[in-house]
């Protein structure tokens, strides 16, 4: 039997068997877990960048609707400010808090 690694940790590590005694039995067993663990590795790497692909799609459509959302509510403030201003004409006061046109005589008590 041989020992064929580069580097402690190494997934490609596989001990070289030329036995057919209980340790090439051994040695088979450590190259198939080994295997085992690359394969497992090969596919939690893979998987960890889909989740990333799959987190930087959803955060571009959470910007996209929180864009969206934003442009929404400055539109809504805008009509709810135009309506605030419309029932105050309709009131009879104008802008600047005086009454408007339609109530002439309470405007002639301001000039």
């Amino acid at each position: 039997m041989k020992w064929k690694s580069n580097s402690p940790g190494d997934l490609n590590a596989e001990v070289v068997v030329h036995r057919d005694d209980e340790l090439g039995a051994i040695a088979r067993a450590f190259n198939s877990m080994i295997a085992d663990i690359r394969a497992r590795n090969e596919e939690r790497e893979r998987l960890l960048l889909q989740v990333s692909h799959f987190n930087q799609q959803l955060q571009a459509e959470v910007d996209d609707a929180t864009r969206e959302l934003r442009a929404a509510n400055e539109a809504l403030l805008e009509t709810q400010q135009r309506l605030a201003r419309s029932e105050r004409l309709a009131a009879g006061w104008t802008d600047r808090g005086f009454p408007g046109p339609r109530n002439r005589h309470a405007t002639e008590r301001y000039l």
